[in-house]
Parts: structure tokens; sequence; C-alpha cells
């Protein structure tokens, strides 16, 4: 690897780490001063921290050792960068295989110049660097390394914003190249940059929108273009930006209220946060009410204790909805429902619907076997009485024959007595099994409990259709 490009990948290590900690220092010490005009805010500011020092930590585990980095790769990390990142996204786009391709399609004697000039620059000899590169730009007007290069020695180093934008412009329509269209953005980041330190914030609007005829359509440019306005004195189209940025990336708003180009507007911007604020509230605390109505029905069935999967969906649900009460704001409850409610809806209600039809299933066969025993149950009581009934009027007759024998009575006469006595018993017998069926039957479990678990898999079903429909009206998904 040479020495300029290592400086380079420092430099660019350093100025990122720089930059993310002065932003989330400088949110964290706002914060404090937020709490009486809005509790949310604070915690915006406070959570807006946070989040950049995640990208952080994901900023270097995706840029591994910055070394010949594909261009996809270079695009992902830029999704990690505060909005104002021309000067890093120089450093990191110079580090891309792209741009080694670039370099290579000049002559040899300009690539081996630029090489000397180039690594003067990044050593810190700027004179000597620029003037090399004002020799490389002399003999090749097109030489697209030596304008980039060049004209950020202006930018940053002499502070000629004027020639600065020249020389730009000039490596703009110098470009021709598979990944132009890549490095034209770079460009036009960097110009609107020049404009904006010559306060000439108008221009800096227009380069800015430059970027959305090469199909660019970041937050980030939004952002930049509400603070040129709002640098401007241009508060109602300011608004209009940030409104827009804001509808991709909320996290953006916090970092207006420590942008100094935005003082301007600083009182809009945090009424336009309350009233987003309590938008987002009310959205997420009404979908969590239709999801505590499915997991009511989960706790009437006990499902969470016997599907694990049902389980630590209701621990995640409920740890959402305890969040968003405690630190509640709006990048939070955006982030509850653009990113985390996805992973529920409709899977949570899918799978208690599927509980409940195994439930139902399982409730039908208990209530067949369960009725069935009743009346096995039923039937050996009734053959016992038979037998009982069998014995007692056997001896009853018995005893009747005797009785009349006795008497003198003649034994046909004993006889006609007994059937005469016949249907008093039968009477009595058919009085008993009815008795006995109509109190085995009182134990028995009717349909009516299965109908009940299908009632709730429809209301379940219901929520889930009106989750989803709401989802898709509010176009979260």
């Amino acid at each position: 690897m040479e020495e300029h490009t290592k400086r380079i990948q420092n430099r660019l290590r350093q100025n990122y780490r720089k930059k993310v900690f002065t932003l989330v220092r400088s949110l964290e010490v706002t914060s404090s001063t937020l709490q009486e005009i809005s509790p949310a805010l604070t915690e915006e500011l406070l959570f807006v921290a946070k989040s950049f020092q995640e990208k952080q930590k994901k900023f270097f585990e995706t840029a591994g050792n910055l070394e010949n980095l594909p261009l996809q790769q270079v695009i992902s990390l830029l999704d990690f960068m505060p909005p104002d990142r021309a000067l890093l996204r120089f450093d990191l786009d110079r580090l891309s295989k792209a741009y080694d391709d670039i370099c290579f399609l000049n002559s040899e004697e300009n690539i081996q110049m630029y090489k000397i000039g180039e690594s003067a620059c990044e050593r810190g000899d700027h004179d000597t660097g620029m003037n090399i590169l004002k020799q490389i730009i002399a003999k090749d007007r097109l030489h697209f390394p030596a304008l980039l290069v060049y004209g950020h020695g202006m930018l940053v180093i002499r502070k000629d914003y004027t020639e600065a934008i020249r020389i730009f412009e000039q490596a703009f329509h110098s470009l021709r190249h598979e990944h132009s269209v890549h490095f034209r953005l770079l460009l036009l980041e960097l110009i609107a940059m020049a404009h904006e330190s010559n306060h000439n914030y108008a221009s800096a609007c227009r380069t800015l929108k430059r970027l959305f005829t090469l199909e660019a359509d970041t937050p980030s440019i939004n952002y930049l273009i509400a603070r040129n306005y709002a640098l401007n004195s241009q508060s109602k189209e300011a608004l209009y930006s940030l409104e827009t940025a804001l509808a991709t990336n909320p996290e953006y708003l916090a970092l207006t209220l420590v942008d100094q180009g935005f003082k301007n507007i600083r009182k809009e911007i945090q009424d336009k946060f309350i009233k987003m604020n309590d938008e987002w509230h009310d959205h997420a605390t009404a979908l969590f009410v239709k999801i505590k109505d499915i997991s009511r029905i989960v706790r009437i069935y006990g499902l969470h204790e016997s599907e694990n999967s049902i389980k630590m969906d209701i621990e995640n649900i409920v740890k959402m909805e305890k969040s968003i009460k405690n630190d509640g704001c709006l990048s939070r409850y955006r982030e509850t429902i653009l990113d985390k409610m996805k992973y529920y809806i409709p899977a949570y209600p899918d799978s208690v619907v599927e509980g409940l039809e195994d439930l139902a299933i399982d409730r039908r066969y208990e209530i067949s076997d369960y009725n069935q025993y009743i009346s096995d149950q039923v039937g050996i009581v009734q053959s016992k009485m038979k037998k009982i009934a069998g014995i007692v009027w056997s001896g009853l007759s018995l005893i009747i024959i005797l009785t009349l024998s006795l008497s003198g009575t003649p034994i046909f006469l004993a006889f006609l007595g007994i059937i005469a006595a016949l249907p008093i018993g039968f009477i009595t017998y058919v009085v008993l099994e009815r008795f006995m069926e109509s109190k085995y039957a009182l134990q028995k479990v009717g349909i009516d409990a299965v109908k009940q678990v299908r009632t709730h898999q429809r209301d379940v079903s219901w929520v889930k259709a009106d989750l989803l429909s709401r989802i898709s009206k509010e176009g979260w998904m």
C-alpha cells in the first residue's frame, strides 16, 4: 500500500470519529436544555445521539481496511455519515477501486506526476502538490483526479471558493467513465459546500437540486437544501425541504437543533417536532391497543404457556410498548412502527390464529371423548338398574304368588295380579331411567366451548386485517 493511501485512510478514520463525537456531544448537551420545552424532544436528541454511535460502529465494521473498496460498499458507507459529508466523501471515494480505475485511464507520465502531486498534498506540502497538479491540468484539462484534488485544495486549504467551484465544474464535465455519475454526485456536494462557505446560499440550493437530475434522492440532499434556505432567510422553503427530508429520515430533525445553519427557524422546527411527535405517538398507541386485544385472547387460553414463539412475541411486544411509554419520542415511535413492528404483523396474529385452530380441534376431540365417557357411564348405570329391577320384580312376584296361594286364591288369579302390577314397575323403571339420563346429561360439555374458540379466532383475524389495512393506508410497509 502506498504511503499517501495510508494517510487518506487515517484522515478519513480520524475525521469521521471527530465529526461523530462532536455531533453526539452537541446532541447530549443540547438535550439537557430542552426538558422544559418538551421531554420528548430531550429523548429525541438522546435517541439520535445513540443512533450515531451505533452508525459509527457499523461504519468501521463495514469499511474493513478501507482499501480498494467496491463502489457498492462505498455507497453503503455513505449511509452512516452525517448529512454534511462532502469532505468525508472526498476521502472515501478516493479509496474506491473505481477511483483507481479512473486514475489509470491516463498516460503513464501523468499517472506518475499525479501520484507525486497527491502524495505531496497528503503529507501537508500543499504548495508543491498543487503546483504539480496545476501542471497536469495545464497539459490535460480533462484529468479528473488532478482536478478533484486541486479543487479540494482550493476549497479547504486556500479558501478560494470561486476557483474551487470553477475547477469542480471542469471536473464534472471531464468524466467519461462507467461510474461517472457516482463521482459527479461527489463533485456537486463539494460545489454546494463551496457556495455555502462563500455565503452564496441560493447557488448552493441550485447546485444541490442538480443532484436530483442524477437520480440522487437521499434525505441528506433535502437536509442541506433546507439549511441553505434557512441561511438565506427563506423560512417557508426551508421548512418544506426539511419536511421532505424528515419523511425519510426523522433523525435529521434533531440535527437541526445543533446545526447553527438552522438557528433562524429553530422555533418553527421545535413546533414541527411537537406536532409530528404527537401524531406518531397516536399511531403507535393505536397499534398497541389492537395488539393488546390479541394478547388478551392469548392469555384467556394460555397460548403463551404452551407456544414458546407466542410467549416470546408477547414479551417483546410488552418491552416495545414499555419503551415508547417511558422514553417516547418521534424516532422511537417511527422505529417501532416501521422497523420493529414488521416482525410481528402479520406473524403474531397468524401464530395466534394457528394456535386457536389447534386448540379448537383438540377441544372438539376432548369434548367428544368426554361426552362418550358420560354416555358410557349412563349405559353402565342403566344396565345395573335393569338387573336390580329384574331381581326386585321377580322377588315381588314370588311374594305375591305365595301370599295369594296361602290365602286360597287360585294360581291363575295370582298370575293375573302379577301381570296387572307389571306396568307399575315398568313406569317406575322408565321414570328412574329418565332421571339418570337427565342427571348425566348435565355433565356433558356442549359444542359451545368450541364455538367460543372459533369466535375468538375470527376476532384475531379481524384485528389482523384492521392492522394491515391501517399500515397499508399510512404507507408503513
